[in-house]
C-alpha cells in the first residue's frame, strides 16, 4: 500500500508501476489463504485485468481471468482447475510470435513472457518450464530495462517463487508444507525447513534431515532422478512430478527432455 501511495503521490503517469504494485499485493493477499486475503486478491487482480482490457492486451486479460477464477475457487472451497494445455499452448504461441516480430528484449515480448510464466505457475505442473522462462526473462530485463525497473522486479518476484522447492510431510495435524533446502550426499537424505504457514511463523519452523520416504512430492517442484536401477539411463535427468502413488511411494515424472517418456 505504501508503494501504491508513493506512485500516486508522484503525480506522474506511471500506470505500469501501479499495475505492478497491484499484482504484488494480489499475490501476497492470496498467499494469506484467508477469506479476507482472497477478497483483497480479487480486488487487485480485477484492477490489473481492467487496465489490461483498456489497453487491449487480450492475452494478459486471459491470464488474469484464470488467476481470478482460481482465487474464487479457493475462496469458495472448490477445487482449483489447472490451465488447459490448449490455453497454455496459445500463450506460448503468442510469446514466440512476439520474439519473432519484436525480438526478445522488447517490452511487449517481456510482457508476453510474464503472462506465460504466470500461466505456467498457475497450472501447478509446469514448475520447471516456469523457472527456466522466468530466469531467462530476468536476465534480459535486467540487461535491457535495468535492475530497478518495475517489469524486472515483477519478473524476479515470480522467479523467487518458482525457486522455492516445496514438499509435503505428514505431521500430527495432517500434511504440511515444507521447503527442501538441499540434499545431503553423504547421508543420502534431504534437509528441509518447516512447517511453512501463511503468514510465516519462523519461531515454529525447524530445519531437519529426513529420508525420501518421509517426503510427499508436490506438483510444480522439479525433481532429479537418482538411484534408479531398472532405468539407470534416467539418473540425473530433470523433470516435473505429475502424480503420486501412495501405495507404492512412486511418482510419475514428466522429463524436461521431450525425447524421454514419462515414467512412474
Amino acid at each position: 500500500s505504501q508503494m501504491i501511495s508513493a506512485i500516486q503521490e508522484s503525480g506522474k503517469d506511471n500506470n505500469d508501476g501501479l499495475m505492478f504494485a497491484y499484482g504484488v499485493l494480489a499475490r501476497f493477499s492470496e498467499a494469506d489463504n484467508t477469506s479476507d486475503g482472497y477478497e483483497k486478491a480479487l480486488h487487485y487482480y480485477e484492477k490489473v485485468r481492467d487496465w489490461e482490457k483498456s489497453v487491449g492486451d487480450e492475452m494478459s486479460v486471459k491470464v488474469l481471468e484464470a488467476l481470478i477464477d482460481n482465487v474464487k475457487s479457493k475462496r469458495d472451497g472448490r477445487k482449483v482447475k489447472p490451465c488447459s494445455d490448449e490455453f497454455l499452448n496459445g500463450i506460448r504461441a503468442h510469446y514466440d510470435e512476439c520474439i519473432r516480430v519484436m525480438g526478445e528484449g522488447s517490452a511487449e515480448t517481456l510482457k508476453a513472457g510474464i503472462s506465460l510464466s504466470q500461466a505456467l505457475s498457475n497450472s501447478g505442473i509446469h514448475g520447471l518450464e516456469c523457472e527456466r522462462l522466468s530466469n531467462k526473462l530476468a536476465i534480459i530485463s535486467r540487461r535491457v530495462l535495468g535492475p530497478g525497473h518495475d517489469m524486472t522486479l515483477q519478473i524476479e518476484n515470480g522467479l523467487n517463487f518458482c525457486r522455492k522447492r516445496r514438499v509435503g510431510m505428514m505431521t500430527d495435524d495432517g500434511i504440511k508444507e515444507y521447503h527442501a533446502l538441499r540434499f545431503d550426499d553423504e547421508e543420502g537424505k534431504h534437509v528441509v525447513n518447516g512447517p511453512i504457514s501463511n503468514p510465516r511463523k519462523p519461531d515454529e519452523e525447524d530445519i531437519m534431515t529426513v529420508t525420501m520416504n518421509d517426503i510427499i512430492l508436490i506438483q510444480g517442484t522439479p525433481v532429479i532422478c537418482h538411484g534408479l536401477k531398472n532405468a539407470a539411463h534416467l539418473n540425473g535427468k530433470v523433470g516435473d512430478p505429475r502424480s503420486f502413488d501412495n501405495k507404492t511411494g512412486r511418482c510419475r515424472v514428466r522429463f524436461e527432455d521431450k525425447s524421454l517418456k514419462s515414467v512412474l
